[in-house]
């Protein structure tokens, strides 16, 4: 079979796979997700090449899920809807391959620890952020008080957003940091400059997402390949980890889009960055 070609999106990817016979099989896979949506065939390898293109440049500007939707309305109730939407975020996740090979005892925790469905490569890139030593290394890296707004403010100009309030709340009972993308600030409760730059990341993420797209960030992607890819940038540039290192971990775990371990048969054909590393 030949490579595939695939167009990444933030909910998942426009694939063109080459089937047997001569035909083509044009389809959207959710991230994560083993099943083949809308999935239409051809014999024409022109046309099929074409409605490639098409769909392809078609879902830079759409919710896949509002895609779905539509199309589902046409066969099913909305309340219909509801169940299948659900049974396509989550059952994904329990039919990961992966898992299915697992005992059956081990399998049903591996299942019930998988990312929530609304975050869906959460659980997989904190997993990431402690299999590269450089990182485990800024984790050890404390940062003051007086610090923090320091090392934020030059990393918003060189990506060219806002820039992002930094609230420090030290207090050792206090639960983990987070961005809040409503007020643009990171309530900072962790105070190593790992977590910094990981809260910063999705500042950056947010807004690049808002000024090339016009839109948030879609929900089910906050931890996603594109945000990887600027952590890893972010990483590399102000943290002083490797990037090379970080790139096989982040190819090697699923992280920058399909698995080329499991899946040798796909090639990125278009890709929709918000930033290349």
């Amino acid at each position: 079979m030949e490579l595939k070609h695939y167009h990444e999106h933030v909910d998942g990817y426009v694939v063109l796979e080459k089937k047997k016979k001569g035909r083509y099989s044009l389809y959207f896979q959710p991230r994560n997700s083993i099943r083949k949506l809308l999935e239409c065939t051809y014999t024409d390898k022109a046309k099929a090449m074409d409605d490639f293109y098409k769909a392809s440049d078609y879902t830079k500007g759409v919710s896949i899920w509002d895609l779905l939707h539509d199309n589902y309305e046409k066969k099913k109730s909305n309340k219909g809807w509801l169940g299948y939407s659900f049974f396509l975020r989550s059952i994904p996740e329990v039919l990961n391959p992966a898992i299915l090979s697992l005992p059956i005892d081990i399998k049903i925790i591996a299942a019930l620890s998988q990312s929530p469905v609304e975050d869906k490569q959460q659980y997989q890139l904190y997993k990431f952020q402690k299999s590269v030593p450089e990182l485990l290394e800024l984790s050890m890296t404390v940062v003051e008080e007086e610090q923090a707004q320091g090392i934020v403010d030059p990393i918003c100009e060189y990506y060219g957003v806002p820039k992002v309030k930094v609230e420090c709340n030290y207090d050792m009972d206090a639960k983990n940091s987070f961005y809040n993308r409503t007020e643009q600030k990171i309530d900072f409760r962790n105070p190593t400059k790992r977590i910094l730059l990981h809260e910063v990341a999705h500042h950056v993420h947010a807004q690049l997402t808002v000024n090339k797209y016009g839109s948030e960030v879609p929900q089910g992607t906050w931890h996603g390949p594109e945000f990887t890819k600027i952590l890893i940038d972010v990483y590399a540039r102000f943290g002083g980890a490797d990037r090379q290192d970080m790139v096989k971990v982040a190819n090697e775990m699923g992280l920058l889009g399909p698995n080329h371990k499991a899946r040798k048969s796909l090639d990125q054909k278009f890709s929709r960055d918000l930033l290349n590393i």
